[in-house]
């Protein structure tokens, strides 16, 4: 696959790869991104854009950046902090809990308001 691939790099940019270093365990994204890199970087140079050429150090200049890019993208901050699995059962039990006291408490708002609503009404009719 990767002998593939830079056979058809190859093909667009007209560079011998046969001396190039393979990045080790490179996805298609990976070398796409190194072409894209390589191509930048020789496009940046001065000089007459006619005259620019992708040369062997641009690629290998690439692919240390797609290299290094790929390492910071493994990083993570959290890696060291691994958040305990907590048992459903618990879990469960403890929402269980707070449901018969939500329930509990509405009920009782519940009650309150028929009957501050029913004086309401005995005030409102009584007058």
């Amino acid at each position: 696959m990767l002998r593939w691939c830079w056979g058809e790099v190859e093909a667009v940019c007209g560079v011998a790869m046969t001396s190039v270093p393979m990045i080790p365990l490179a996805s298609g994204g990976d070398i796409k991104n190194a072409v894209i890199k390589a191509a930048a970087a020789a496009a940046a140079e001065p000089g007459p854009d006619h005259a620019k050429k992708i040369s062997q150090q641009h690629f290998e200049t690439a692919m240390e950046d797609v290299i290094a890019a790929r390492s910071i993208m493994q990083q993570s901050v959290f890696k060291d902090r691994v958040a305990p699995a907590e048992d459903p059962v618990l879990i469960l039990q403890s929402a269980a809990g707070r449901l018969w006291i939500v329930t509990a408490v509405s009920l009782g708002l519940g009650f309150a308001a028929l009957i501050a609503a029913g004086i309401a009404l005995w005030v409102s009719l009584g007058n």
